[in-house]
Parts: C-alpha cells; sequence; structure tokens
C-alpha cells in the first residue's frame, strides 16, 4: 500500500498532504500530471483552454473538477485551484524533486472543509497509487478508497481531539472547535428546530415554534430520540447568554437527574470558536453495554463534525463513520489532550 498521508488542521480548514516516492523520472511523471492522455490513465479526462482546465472523472454521474493554473515550472512544481461540486474553492501543490533515478513527489491539498478532507484524503491515497501504477512502478498493493477511508478519518480526529479527565464522580469531557462560519449562524443552529434535528437527534419536543427562532429560557426543555435511551433524552436549560453560552442538563427524558452541559461561542474573525464541556459523568448503560468517557467525548465530537457539516452545507457522512472514527481516538492508550495545529 502507498504512504499515508497526513490531516492537518488550519484553523477550521484542512489540508492534507502526502509525499511519495516513484520510480519514474520528473519528466515522466511531469507528462503524467499535464498530458491530457496521459492524465486520463490514472483520474479523469483533462480539458484545457489557457489557464483553466475542467476534469472528469470516469464514474458515471460523477461531478467535473475545475480551475484555473497559478503555477506551472515544468517537470518541478504545479500549483491549481480547485472547485468541486459546491464544495468551497481550495488549491492543490504538486512538487516534484528527482529522488535517484526516480521521482519525489509531494502533494498538498489546501482549504478543505473540516470532515470532508478525510474524504480527500482517502482519494488523493487511492489516485496516487493509481499514478504510481500509470509511470509504470505500481505499489506492491494499492487499496481502494473505502478501505483507507477509516483511516484517515481516524487522523482528522486526533487533529481536532478534546480531553477527558477522569474523576471519583466521572468523566469530564471538553470538546473544542473553530467552525466556519460566523457566531449569529451556529447559534441559529441551536435555536431552530429543522437545524437542531440535523445534528442533535431527532426532535420530539420543541419549546418554540416550529417555524421560528427559539429564544432559550431557563426552565426550557428540548426532547430528542435517542436509541440508546428509552424515552429519550432532554436539554432542560439552564442558563442562557443568546450567541455567547448555553448551559443544559442533559439526561433521560423521564428523569430527574443528568449531567450539565455548557456550549460556549466566540466569534475569531471569520470563524466562531465553539467549546462544549460536559460535567462528570458516571458511566451508564447504553447500546448494550457500560458507557464511559471515550463513549462521551467521541459522541459529542461526532456531533461537532455533524454540526460543522451542517454549517458547510455538505453532505453528510454515515453518523456511525464519525462516531466510530471518534471512539478509535478516544480509546486508544493515553486520553488525547485539544489539539492547536
Amino acid at each position: 500500500m502507498g504512504e499515508l498521508g497526513e490531516v492537518l488542521v488550519r484553523g477550521a480548514r484542512r489540508e492534507v498532504a502526502f509525499t511519495r516516492v516513484l520510480g519514474a523520472p520528473p519528466a515522466d511523471v511531469w507528462a503524467a500530471l499535464t498530458v491530457p492522455e496521459r492524465v486520463a490513465r490514472w483520474i479523469g479526462d483533462l480539458e484545457t483552454s489557457g489557464d483553466e482546465y475542467v476534469l472528469t472523472f470516469p464514474d458515471p454521474g460523477s461531478p467535473r473538477t475545475h480551475g484555473r493554473v497559478l503555477v506551472c515550472e515544468p517537470t518541478s512544481r504545479l500549483v491549481v485551484t480547485w472547485t468541486h461540486e459546491t464544495e468551497a474553492p481550495g488549491e492543490v501543490e504538486i512538487v516534484l524533486v528527482a529522488h535517484g533515478h526516480g521521482t519525489e513527489l509531494h502533494l498538498v491539498h489546501r482549504d478543505l472543509q473540516a470532515v470532508g478532507a478525510a474524504e480527500y484524503g482517502a482519494g488523493w491515497h487511492e489516485l496516487l497509487d493509481v499514478l504510481a501504477d500509470a509511470v509504470g512502478f505500481p505499489v506492491e498493493t494499492p487499496q481502494p478508497f473505502a478501505d483507507v477511508l477509516p483511516r484517515y478519518r481516524r487522523l482528522e480526529a486526533a487533529g481536532v481531539a478534546g480531553e477527558v479527565t477522569t474523576g471519583p464522580d466521572g468523566a469530564t469531557v471538553v470538546v473544542s472547535r473553530l467552525l466556519d462560519a460566523a457566531q449569529d449562524e451556529v447559534w441559529s443552529a441551536f435555536t431552530r428546530r429543522e437545524r437542531v434535528a440535523r445534528w442533535l437527534w431527532p426532535v420530539t419536543q420543541w419549546p418554540g415554534a416550529d417555524d421560528e427562532p427559539w429564544e432559550p429560557a431557563p426552565g426550557e426543555r428540548i426532547v430528542f430520540a435517542d436509541p440508546n435511551v428509552p424515552g429519550g433524552v432532554r436539554f432542560e436549560v439552564l442558563e442562557v447568554q443568546p450567541q455567547r453560552r448555553l448551559a443544559v442538563r442533559w439526561g433521560p427524558a423521564d428523569g430527574q437527574d443528568g449531567t450539565d452541559v455548557i456550549f460556549t461561542f466566540q466569534q475569531e474573525g471569520d470563524e466562531t470558536l465553539l467549546v462544549v464541556h460536559q460535567g462528570p459523568s458516571p458511566e451508564v448503560e447504553g447500546a448494550g453495554r457500560r458507557r464511559g468517557g471515550a463513549d462521551f467525548a467521541a459522541g459529542w465530537h461526532a456531533l461537532v463534525d455533524a454540526l460543522t457539516v451542517l454549517l458547510s452545507g455538505e453532505k453528510m457522512p454515515p453518523g456511525e463513520d464519525l462516531w466510530e472514527a471518534a471512539y478509535a481516538v478516544y480509546s486508544a492508550p493515553g486520553q488525547p489532550t485539544v489539539a492547536s495545529l
């Protein structure tokens, strides 16, 4: 299998980076990157007009990618813009360096939306394996997109992992995330029923009008359906500072006890820092087993992932994929701490 790449955190955005050694010389690799007949052998049909390009992938129904060439230094460096479907524009840079009789290839895809970056990591991983074959030096055991995607999801989850602290009263979880949206837009994802239901759980009881923004007040409740909790779970409002702080008590809808969860919102330029703080919570029964700190952390991590996707307008990955990737990080030996990349 080709060498695993990296998923790097850049504020609210991500980038994926690869280094591969190919057996072909730089001139041959360059031709595979720029000559339409050669490009078609590993990625798709390439059309060019001046410094503009359109790339059509071979999968039926797959949308096209288009962009503009920013830098072209033959046999050594290529930089292009990359716009795919409704995604925000990104940038791909490829640098070729002579390496013995072969080539060391460095690829960086910048300015990717969070969560979706893992899919780009898996996609480029597979394509670079195919490129190696196209220049006559195939990797020993190439792996398709679906096989490596879970590994890239775990890499991205590790880059934004929160912290879990275990004490006598249970596990405390803190998940901090820069979101690619303004503070008022993030707040609306907590106060409009149709938006809340798209990243938390299905809403079965809502304290406000369904089609109007909710103005939370202490004592009000939201009830959610949760397959792991008979009767669902509740968020009971404890404290509100609009667009800045929301404190709730989270627990079974049919009970009085629960765990305090505090959400804080802070505008940072065009982005918003969201911090989720779940107070000490003992282990509970759920999904047929005892669940503790790693489960709670993975749950909030995956929910913030879902919120991230909602705010970006991208397609939501399967929820279990996000949770499993996060759980693999939080359940690994040694608890993760807040990342600052």
